[in-house]
């Protein structure tokens, strides 16, 4: 796992169920990078795109019962850093 999917991990604990405007705005990276890294979490597992129901063309981001397990690892490195 990167820096910035474990960052995007932990927004997500805090912050679930947000666009994909809103996570890209909140790391600091451009939005066709955090499709991106989206994509390939959600293809290991970790995360799934939902539809916003009040705008078709949007994608709500939600984590799953997976990355819910990953994510006491990740804080779990993240806290001596900080």
């Amino acid at each position: 796992m990167t820096g910035p999917q474990a960052r995007l991990l932990l927004n997500l604990a805090v912050n679930e169920g947000e666009n994909q405007g809103f996570y890209a705005e909140r790391l600091d990276v451009e939005p066709i990078s955090l499709t991106r890294m989206i994509d390939r979490m959600e293809e290991s597992g970790l995360l799934e795109r939902r539809r916003d129901p009040a705008d078709r063309r949007a994608w709500r981001v939600h984590l799953t019962p997976r990355a819910r397990e990953v994510i006491e690892t990740v804080r779990s490195h993240a806290d001596p850093m900080r």
